[in-house]
């Protein structure tokens, strides 16, 4: 029986629990699950009880945090975070505003990459046996699908048609992802800068990158020859890492100029005689369908023109197309070298970009 100073956290007992167990909704205090976490830590079925009730939410505050998360700080302390669809809708529209034509699974993704420590404490009340991140995604769900037909979902964001559905913002929604945005640039937000990394605009991170040595390039061909994609683990965010000096290399080697037309002209910033940006040409999304290629290469990213860049993004199926066509008889080979033939380029594009 473990002493008093040795005592396993909750979050210990959650992780075994979850690791343990089967996913679904389970009575925490039941024989069984206690049963699961006695596999691996040394702790009586009191003390699990107790600890258990000293970590849940009061009956009479169940409601108020329903759906609730918490985030848990390096000394163990909880403190209650984004949980209510009223709460969540800002962050839900600057994801969609960054990334229209997201289907709802990736806009939760994203979510994560952006609050990536979220921790399930509400374990008593609603006995929720699932893997931390769940009730979070249950409510980005429910302003996705389930409630998106009430008036606060539709003014903000727009669904397609027809599952799998995709979403693009509308004014009122842009209007509250500027008002995230500027949270996270000005750092008065409370996460972490760490986190908050991902959701700066690809422009400043671009404009301080030094672009790389050839020494440095040949490193990465040799790495990449023996790439091998690692899916990220249960229960975790897919985080597609975006290497900006990889990016401004390629700007240098293109002369900074739009692979659509080289005529594209925008203004002077620092590094960049006429500013670009940097698009990759099969999306990162499909990295798992190419597992030994690494699709954040050189031979995978082409110079664009912030216009051409949104219009391969946001366009018309027609204009997105037509751009994709103009990249392929452009870079084609290159991909060719790599291991993407055109066919597999285009199926991959067709069902990946956004």
């Amino acid at each position: 029986m473990p002493s008093a100073t040795s005592m396993p956290s909750v979050t210990r007992i959650i992780e075994v629990i979850n690791a343990n167990g089967r996913q679904g909704p389970k009575d925490l205090k039941s024989r069984e699950v206690y049963n699961w976490v006695k596999r691996d830590i040394d702790i009586s079925y009191e003390e699990y009880l107790a600890m258990l009730k000293a970590n849940s939410i009061p009956g009479d505050e169940r409601h108020r945090f329903r759906n609730a998360y918490f985030t848990v700080s390096a000394s163990g302390v909880y403190s209650f975070f984004k949980s209510t669809e009223e709460e969540l809708r800002p962050y839900i529209c600057y994801v969609i505003y960054k990334n229209p034509h997201l289907r709802s699974a990736e806009i939760k993704d994203r979510l994560k990459e952006i609050y990536p420590r979220f921790t399930l404490i509400d374990q008593m009340f609603q006995q929720n046996l699932a893997a931390p991140q769940c009730v979070v995604d249950q409510t980005i769900r429910n302003v996705l699908v389930s409630n998106y037909e009430r008036q606060a979902n539709r003014e903000l964001f727009e669904r397609s048609a027809v599952r799998p559905y995709t979403y693009t913002i509308k004014p009122a929604g842009a209007d509250l992802a500027l008002q995230v945005e500027r949270e996270f640039v000005s750092g008065v937000s409370s996460i972490s800068a760490s986190s908050r990394s991902w959701v700066r605009d690809q422009g400043p991170a671009l404009i301080t990158a030094q672009a790389y040595t050839a020494e440095e390039l040949a490193a990465i061909a040799e790495r990449n020859r023996n790439y091998q994609y690692q899916p990220p683990q249960p229960g975790c965010a897919e985080h597609r890492e975006r290497d900006f000096r990889l990016k401004m290399t390629r700007l240098e080697q293109k002369g900074f100029r739009c692979s659509i037309d080289e005529s594209h002209r925008t203004f002077e910033a620092p590094n960049m005689p006429n500013f670009l940006e940097c698009h990759h040409i099969v999306p990162l999304a499909a990295q798992r369908d190419v597992p030994n290629i690494n699709l954040d290469c050189l031979e995978n990213l082409a110079p664009l023109c912030p216009i051409c860049h949104s219009a391969i993004h946001c366009g018309a199926p027609e204009v997105r197309y037509a751009l994709f066509d103009a990249l392929l008889e452009r870079f084609g080979t290159q991909l060719e070298g790599i291991g993407l033939s055109a066919e597999l380029a285009r199926d991959l594009f067709e069902r990946y970009a956004v």
